[in-house]
């Protein structure tokens, strides 16, 4: 209604701004409360309903409104023609039974019947029927050729791939979590096992047992961190998957695979300063070989942490779940890993935990 609650200049004004978007070959479509007889003329056709959705008219107006004069005074008998001068609108709704009837007297006629039953109706009936044929001769048919996804996988890839870099970097939050908490790691690690490994050789079991547990526990405690910190993340991008899963978006694995991929260079990054920080203040050898060594072997800890945490929390109900299964999980990770207790002194019942 684009003239409700406006005077009769705005709503000229308004009225010959849809008319200008009509004369440019769009379809309008309103409806009018109390059209002046200028507003109402300035239709090309009128859809005239009575309760219940019924159609009482569906036609051209006519100059004047000539066209609904002539059907509804030829519709049946006892209507009462328009008077000159006088509002079609409102001339309309008396005779239909619409308004109050003031200048026209009401016929009691079931207008929607004598409507189905009109020529008018079956022209339109023939008019649609023709247009819905063109529009489907000229309408391809809808290929569903390629399987279940519209797209290649590599064009998945691509887009995931776009998707989820620049989620990541617009989630600072999360990557200074994870580089604060490396930093201190490190400097903590670092500061209290200082120079543990500046030993002479031979070493003694007591000197390599305190390195190994610097390893052990650094990488541990901060892949446990890093587990952690994934799984709100993951959570969020969770209900996304979900929904774009049931539109046969795109395939998991392509989703999996930009999950784990965009997650690297963070992690290169975490890993090289938590590595650059650590193997010098522990006196680690100072060789390249070593200090690589030491640098892959916390790569694939954080590697390994992170997807877990991210597979708990897809494989979960819920990120609480997610959680504490982590922490169940890791708690067995570190009774069962050879370093709390070695396999030959494990009890036979449970070496193949360690396995496993």
């Amino acid at each position: 209604e684009p003239t409700s609650g406006l005077d009769a200049r705005a709503a000229a004004i308004v009225m010959r701004a849809v008319r200008a978007v009509a004369g440019s070959g769009r379809a309008v479509l309103v409806t009018i409360h109390q059209p002046s007889i200028e507003i109402f003329e300035a239709f090309d056709c009128l859809l005239l309903l009575q309760r219940g959705g019924r159609t009482t008219y569906f036609g051209p107006l006519g100059a004047q409104s000539q066209c609904l004069i002539d059907y509804l005074t030829g519709a049946t008998q006892g209507v009462e023609p328009c008077p000159e001068g006088a509002n079609p609108a409102t001339w309309m709704l008396e005779v239909t039974g619409g308004a109050v009837a003031v200048g026209a007297k009401a016929v009691q006629a079931d207008w929607p019947e004598l409507y189905k039953d009109s020529a008018l109706c079956k022209a339109n009936a023939e008019k649609a029927d023709a247009l819905a044929a063109r529009d489907a001769a000229a309408m391809a048919p809808l290929s569903v050729a390629g399987g279940r996804y519209a797209s290649t996988f590599r064009t998945q890839l691509r887009a995931l791939g776009h998707k989820y870099a620049l989620a990541y970097w617009r989630t600072p939050s999360y990557n200074l979590t994870r580089y604060i908490v490396t930093l201190l790691t490190a400097f903590l690690y670092g500061t209290i096992f200082y120079k543990a490994a500046d030993y002479s050789y031979p070493a003694g079991i007591q000197q390599v047992q305190s390195v190994m547990g610097v390893i052990y526990s650094s990488t541990s405690f901060l892949g446990m961190s890093m587990m952690m910190a994934a799984m709100p993340i993951v959570g969020l991008e969770r209900v996304v998957y979900y929904r774009e899963q049931a539109a046969a978006t795109y395939n998991p694995w392509a989703f999996g695979a930009v999950m784990s991929l965009v997650e690297m260079p963070y992690i290169l990054v975490q890993c090289v300063v938590f590595v650059c920080i650590v193997y010098p203040l522990v006196h680690y050898k100072s060789d390249a070989a070593h200090f690589f060594y030491y640098l892959l072997l916390t790569i694939q800890s954080i590697v390994f942490y992170t997807s877990f945490g991210m597979a708990l929390t897809y494989a979960t109900p819920s990120q609480q779940l997610a959680q504490v299964a982590g922490a169940g999980l890791n708690f067995l990770f570190n009774i069962f890993n050879g370093f709390v207790i070695t396999y030959p002194d494990m009890p036979r019942g449970w070496r193949w935990f360690n396995r496993l």
